[in-house]
């Protein structure tokens, strides 16, 4: 039978899924009920919001304000911001000695003014995986589109396993590559769940199960899953956080190489950067697979 009350809603969405250079970034959002879409207009689609090089106050309205409706305070770096998402700072040379000092666009007044509205948020939670543990991860998943479903459905539990036993659980979402099926990577997460499908299509994919601690999920796979909140806030933090992560990388390899035009990380302009930093990559030792993602 359909769900008639959700306890909990939470989306899930990525970012850097396509590049070459940078991280994948993975965040999900937990809400308490399933809040109105048309009562949060700040959250959206982040390539909508954001644009390489253009202002950073869109996304930092919304991300930051729901981070300090969490934890009550406003991050003031980069690495404050990792704590806040439960996110590892990233032990990469690049990401050592850099540290940007938030809020970068967005006026501190703004942001208090929309976490004053989040009352429903009740966490958001980030991973952060470098070229290096893409890589690693890609050997054992064989695939993008496996990856970033595994890491998704990880991130998920993570985020569910926080809930008391019982209750009602939705989740949303993006799809991953075009994929329409999700049962079997669903039934390596809940291995003595019966899981029912309720559809596979190419808008929508929906499964239903009930967990070891008699929740009840439902999951849904979407095409423009951000038309939910849940899912808008998750992935404007991806977005966010995969933005910092680039500022560090290029920071670090403009100081390298004289005259180094930064990057975005996406493949119409990796090539060019990679070939442009690897005299100074073989200088310092740092191996390909370091830097570059193999798919």
């Amino acid at each position: 039978m359909p769900f008639t009350v959700y306890q909990h809603t939470l989306g899930i969405d990525e970012a850097g899924y396509g590049s070459n250079l940078g991280p994948l970034v993975v965040s999900a959002s937990l809400w308490k009920g399933a809040p109105d879409p048309g009562a949060f207009p700040m959250f959206g689609d982040s390539k909508r919001l954001y644009t390489s090089h253009g202002s950073l106050v869109r996304l930092e309205q919304g991300v930051l304000g729901a981070i300090q409706a969490i934890d009550g305070r406003i991050p003031n770096d980069g690495k404050t911001l990792y704590e806040s998402l439960g996110s590892l700072v990233p032990a990469e040379r690049w990401e050592r000695d850099f540290n940007q000092v938030v809020p970068i666009d967005a006026a501190p007044e703004v942001i208090s003014r929309i976490a004053a509205g989040l009352e429903m948020l009740q966490a958001v939670r980030s991973r952060i995986i470098h070229a290096a543990s893409f890589n690693r991860l890609l050997e054992t998943d064989g695939n993008k589109s496996t990856l970033l479903t595994r890491q998704t459905l990880a991130l998920m539990c993570e985020l569910i396993g926080t809930l008391p036993e019982g209750g009602e659980v939705i989740v949303f979402a993006d799809k991953h590559g075009g994929r329409n099926r999700y049962a079997a990577p669903l039934y390596e997460r809940f291995p003595d769940a019966f899981i029912e499908i309720v559809a596979e299509g190419r808008e929508s994919s929906v499964y239903r199960l009930c967990d070891k601690r008699n929740r009840r999920l439902e999951i849904h796979f979407e095409t423009q899953g951000e038309r939910h909140p849940q899912t808008a806030l998750a992935s404007m933090v991806s977005k966010y956080v995969r933005e910092l992560a680039m500022r560090a990388f290029n920071a670090f390899w403009c100081r390298e190489v004289e005259s180094l035009r930064p990057t975005a990380g996406y493949p119409a302009d990796a090539k060019r950067f990679y070939r442009d930093i690897d005299r100074a990559r073989k200088r310092l030792e740092i191996a390909p697979e370091s830097i570059w993602r193999s798919k």
